[in-house]
Parts: structure tokens; C-alpha cells; sequence
């Protein structure tokens, strides 16, 4: 934590189970986690959040992991959710979240997607 530039001390006050039914590959238990924050810890006072490249990146990580565990009508989503994310990344990414994606791509051909061009 100390190499972090920001984190929260917390205190939990309850750990609920929770079934999403909704997950394309199986039905999976989360837990939901109710807590109050305690501290707040800057190690760095000018630190930045991650912009919306970072979790663009993350989200198409995830499902690049299960592309090849879904019917064609998710893989179908998951190929537009990337084509967005590589629109985003394009737009406000860093040139590390930039190549990353762009290697994620690359990838995706080789498994023999179809994705469209992004400007």
C-alpha cells in the first residue's frame, strides 16, 4: 500500500451474499461488502484517478477472458463492447493503455474475430 497514491481505511459493518443471475457464463455468488470509510491516506497529494481508458482496458481484459466460453450472440457483445472501449482508450487513453489495447487486438484477430475499424 505504501507505493499506492491513495487508499481507504474502512470498517465493515455487514458481508451480504448476493447471486448474479445475469452473468452470460454462469450464475456466480459475489459478496456485497457495507462499510464506512474510517481514513482517507494520501501518499501522494496530487494523485489522479484513472481516467475511462484505464477501466476500458480492465472491462475488455475481462472479456477477452470468457469470449471463447459464450454463445455467438455474447461474443457478439463483448466484440462492440471492445470496439467501444478501443473508441474510448483512442480518445483519453494513455499510450501504454493505448498499446495494451491495441495488443488485446491483435490477439482478438488471431482467434479470428471480426472486429470493426475505429477511427
Amino acid at each position: 500500500m505504501k507505493d499506492v497514491d491513495a487508499y481507504l481505511i474502512c470498517k465493515v459493518i455487514d458481508i451480504k451474499n448476493a447471486f448474479k443471475k445475469s452473468d452470460p457464463i454462469k450464475k456466480s455468488e459475489a459478496k456485497v461488502i457495507i462499510a464506512n470509510v474510517e481514513d482517507i491516506i494520501l501518499n501522494n497529494k496530487c494523485a489522479k484517478a484513472a481516467n475511462r481508458g484505464f477501466y476500458c482496458l480492465i472491462e475488455s481484459l475481462v472479456n477477452f477472458t470468457r469470449i471463447d466460453i459464450v454463445d455467438n450472440e455474447k461474443k457478439d457483445y463483448f466484440l462492440d463492447r471492445f470496439n467501444e472501449s478501443k473508441r474510448v482508450v483512442n480518445k483519453v487513453g494513455s499510450s501504454e493503455e493505448k498499446k495494451l489495447l491495441n495488443y488485446l487486438e491483435k490477439l482478438l484477430k488471431i482467434k479470428d474475430m471480426k472486429l470493426i475499424s475505429v477511427l
